[in-house]
């Protein structure tokens, strides 16, 4: 089972079945990935029948996506299913612009696995 959807039928929390784990979606991706995929709700037995990808991390959005904190200044970048910070020179060199950058909660940005700050 790779890319589908599921949930317990007692908590709103989905998860991604990818390889036989599962890993959370944020609401966000779930918006921005999945909003007219399929959601197979199951008993909370057969949720657990898939174990929890051991990376922790959230389940990321698409390459491309630039965001940042309700709380900080700091833009991401995520690349490779990484979120990477990025200084303003790269920013705009790669031709972003700030009415693309969403505002996600720190908690959200917290879950994405980290890679290499891009600093050219």
């Amino acid at each position: 089972l790779n890319g589908v959807l599921v949930k317990a039928s007692d908590h709103p929390a989905v998860y991604v079945v990818n390889n036989g784990l599962r890993q959370l979606v944020s609401y966000f991706v779930f918006l921005q990935r999945f909003k007219n995929s399929q959601l197979a709700v199951l008993s909370r037995e057969e949720l657990e029948r898939f174990p929890a990808n051991a990376s922790g991390f959230l389940y990321p959005p698409f390459d491309g996506t630039v965001f940042r904190s309700d709380s900080s200044a700091t833009v991401y970048l995520i690349q490779g299913g990484k979120k990477h910070a990025v200084n303003l020179n790269a920013f705009v060199s790669r031709g972003y612009n700030f009415d693309a950058v969403r505002i996600l909660s720190q908690s959200e940005i917290d879950g994405y696995e980290r890679g290499e700050d891009i600093v050219e």
